[in-house]
């Protein structure tokens, strides 16, 4: 029976605390030569259906400011959309994952872009809708609008 509080011995050129016949961490498993990439993966790319470490993309801060502007001008927020997909669609067919800050603010983008279509929308509809009535409100001769309208 051994003793816990004896410190084990080790083999030499096993590292403390890790298994016998396991490779140490950044070497190559029993059997594969060391330097050799894994049969039929090119050196230096990601296994296929795997991105490659977050890429911050060069238009990604100007991306970000055109979001933010566009929540107050509204003319913005398309063009950063725009933007936004472009670059994530450039990222994606070079096998690189869009960063977190990317696919935020063109998220941001899209909903802005998307509230200031429907408030747009809603002042057509308010606009026309107003107009038919004061057009119905000036041809009927008893309503009370006809004075106020020669009056001007």
């Amino acid at each position: 029976m051994s003793n816990p509080y004896q410190p084990q011995q080790s083999n030499p050129g096993q590292v403390p605390g890790s298994q016998p016949g396991q490779p140490m961490p950044g070497q190559p498993m029993p059997g594969q030569p060391m330097g050799q990439p894994i049969p039929g993966q090119p050196m230096g790319q990601p296994m296929p259906g795997q991105f490659a470490r977050p890429y911050e993309h060069p238009q990604e801060q100007t991306l970000m400011a055109l979001a933010i502007i566009g929540i107050f001008f509204w003319p913005c927020s398309p063009i950063a959309w725009y933007m936004g997909s472009k670059a994530k669609n450039e990222m994606v067919a070079q096998n690189m994952e869009p960063t977190s800050k990317l696919k935020t603010w063109t998220i941001v983008a899209m909903v802005f872009t998307i509230l200031g279509l429907v408030v747009i929308g809603i002042n057509i509809i308010m606009a026309v809708v107003g107009g038919l009535a004061i057009l119905g409100m000036a041809s009927d001769t008893s309503a009370g609008l006809l004075p106020v309208l020669s009056a001007i």
